[in-house]
């Protein structure tokens, strides 16, 4: 991808800016996004009564987020599809064809 399809943006999390380079198409997802985690960092703070710094918070999220991640990776695994793909296949075959 050519930085010329790029405009770059400044997405602040935790009080910290940091400056990306994204595509048109990506541009709203990734803002959505930083504010998504800037609420759940307002929430964790919250309700541990302020006692966590934000590096604590920052990792807790990476640990979530981490977490959805592999499991949406596991339930969409190809070998998972393969299987299923399979089983229909073998479940049609087993369809008696008219003349």
């Amino acid at each position: 991808m050519s930085k010329e399809n790029l405009h770059s943006i400044k997405v602040e999390i935790a009080g910290r800016s940091y400056p990306l380079f994204v595509t048109d198409k990506e541009r709203e997802a990734v803002l959505l996004l930083g504010e998504k985690i800037n609420e759940e960092i307002n929430d964790l703070h919250a309700r541990y009564a302020n006692s966590l710094v934000k590096q604590d918070i920052m990792a807790m999220l990476l640990l979530t987020y981490g977490k959805k991640m592999q499991e949406l990776e596991e339930s969409t695994s190809l070998p998972s599809i393969e299987d299923k793909i399979n089983q229909l296949q073998n479940l049609l075959s087993e369809i008696p064809l008219e003349d």
